[in-house]
């Protein structure tokens, strides 16, 4: 006898359920109270936007686009990755990006490596008025692509506090992915930001950047036996290749 099996039908979900799983997102874990009260809501606000359905207003989305270093076009319509990233071509646009931002003083430097790729993070304290309440937070930019000697001369000759922070792979990708945000990076308890290390003064780099692998569709795993290969001389290469394709004959 044929066995008839029953499907329920999906609920339909509203645009402001989606909204609010966006914000879940950015919350990671976070009370919603103390967290509203860091983008400058009030607990009425707060009760209105995840228990009646309202949409923030411009402001408060700015507010928790500055705060959070979260693109609006990814919160709003979900175009786009959760977390602002700028992207570079080349080690000459960002030793520009770079330069650009630091005229602005008050910068606290950050070079992220996983070993093989680089990003920046830039952090400073600033404010910003909601209803003439000063709200109190963490400016965060992010640069990431092919980040070379260039970057680094720029980093050196402007002054700035400048530390390194080692990080998994992983993470590097979900950085530069636009996947990580401001509370990742600086949580009291937890933050990748926390374990850094002064940036010595005979750091050396060679910009790479993993752009063609990643379009490539190559995960982690098979990007670092790429970074391996590549640090082998020709008869290593040959000797390689000919294990491996021994291997696939088995």
């Amino acid at each position: 006898m044929p066995v008839s099996v029953h499907v329920q039908d999906a609920m339909p979900v509203s645009g402001h359920e989606i909204f609010l799983s966006r914000i879940r997102i950015i919350l990671d874990w976070r009370d919603r109270y103390p967290w509203g009260a860091l983008v400058g809501m009030t607990r009425g606000t707060i009760n209105r936007i995840f228990n009646e359905g309202q949409i923030p207003t411009g402001e408060t989305l700015s507010a928790i686009g500055r705060v959070e270093n979260c693109a609006l076009s990814w919160l709003l319509n979900g175009q786009g990755s959760p977390y602002i990233v700028g992207r570079c071509e080349n080690d000459e646009e960002c030793a520009e990006r770079l330069d650009e931002l630091l005229e602005e003083k008050g910068w606290t430097i950050h070079l992220l490596t996983d070993g093989e790729r680089y990003a920046l993070v830039l952090t400073q304290p600033a404010i910003f008025f909601i209803k003439e309440r000063p709200v109190e937070y963490t400016a965060c930019e992010t640069l990431a692509g092919p980040i070379g000697e260039e970057t680094l001369q720029t980093i050196q000759r402007s002054g700035h506090h400048a530390f390194t922070v080692t990080l998994p792979a992983e993470q590097i990708t979900r950085l530069i992915a636009g996947q990580l945000g401001t509370y990742a990076l600086l949580a009291k308890d937890g933050g990748l930001l926390r374990d850094e290390h002064p940036l010595a003064a005979d750091t050396r780099m060679t910009a790479y950047s993993g752009a063609a692998d990643e379009r490539a569709g190559y995960n982690d795993t098979e990007r670092q036996l790429l970074k391996a290969w590549r640090k082998l001389d020709g008869t290593l290469k040959n000797a390689a290749l000919a294990a491996v394709e021994a291997m696939g004959k088995k």
